[in-house]
């Protein structure tokens, strides 16, 4: 079992906390940004004793800003995320 910590704030007005779930392995990790992060969306690896499916969730977040998509290599693994927060 992973064990991992979340800590707040999350969001803008009514923002709230989020899990994906456990999967095999991150694909990708798309922000959608500006001055600030306006959403996360996530897509995972789920491996499976005779085939390997990628898992495309839905983003966390608002609708605003440029799309920014960094790529994971199936041994690549995130160690941390973090965050700044602040009046905007």
């Amino acid at each position: 079992m992973v064990d991992y910590k979340t800590e707040g704030p999350w969001g803008g007005n009514g923002g709230g906390s989020w899990r994906d779930g456990a999967y095999s392995g991150i694909k990708s990790i798309t922000v959608k940004h500006g001055h600030t992060v306006d959403a996360i969306k996530v897509s995972y690896y789920l491996k499976t004793d005779k085939m390997m499916d990628d898992i495309d969730l839905p983003q966390h977040g608002g609708r605003g800003g440029e799309e920014a998509t960094i790529l994971f290599e199936e041994d690549e693994y995130l160690k941390k995320i973090q965050g700044f927060v602040g009046n905007f």
